[in-house]
């Protein structure tokens, strides 16, 4: 629980940040199942607490970063934990295919939980590879992945509430 009012606002802000990141998530690995975000909402018209990504002040939110990241033309993401286990998934809005060499870190133990190289075929979505998990515990799932001479990286934050603040 939050102490300060800052505290609010900094948690409030990676809330709402992950559950955007995770909706533009669901919508990206359905790629041609579901099509189609419209965006509103985007900036606050007045001091206050909303789920604008930016605020009155021109200040960008968390959610911000995230949805740009998210929303890049190659990403890499996990999808939620079903039958006990998690599916990376691969989607390239390229008019290409792409090679990706990718890597999945657990952020505090730094235990490296796949590694491969994939293609993920021209403007397609595709589920790369599955890793069992215990649905009770909470981690931090770093993606590390390059194609094209481009770095990116996404996080997978596999939790159920309450989420560990620390861990965080």
């Amino acid at each position: 629980l939050p102490e300060s009012l800052e505290d609010y606002s900094i948690m409030s802000q990676s809330v709402q940040a992950e559950a955007m990141k995770s909706f533009i998530e669901d919508f990206r690995r359905k790629k041609w199942q579901k099509t189609g975000l419209i965006w509103w909402n985007v900036i606050d018209c007045w001091p206050q607490f909303s789920d604008a990504v930016v605020d009155y002040y021109y200040d960008k939110k968390l959610a911000f970063h995230y949805i740009k990241n998210v929303q890049k033309p190659v990403m890499l993401m996990f999808d939620e934990p079903h039958s006990w286990n998690i599916r990376l998934h691969g989607v390239n809005d390229f008019d290409r295919p792409v090679e990706v060499t990718y890597k999945v870190t657990d952020f505090i133990t730094g235990e490296v939980m796949m590694q491969d190289k994939v293609t993920i075929a021209a403007d397609s979505a595709m589920e790369i590879e599955a890793m069992k998990v215990c649905q009770g515990e909470q981690r931090i799932l770093c993606i590390d992945f390059s194609y094209e001479n481009c770095q990116e990286k996404n996080h997978y934050l596999m939790a159920s509430a309450p989420i560990s603040w620390e861990l965080y």
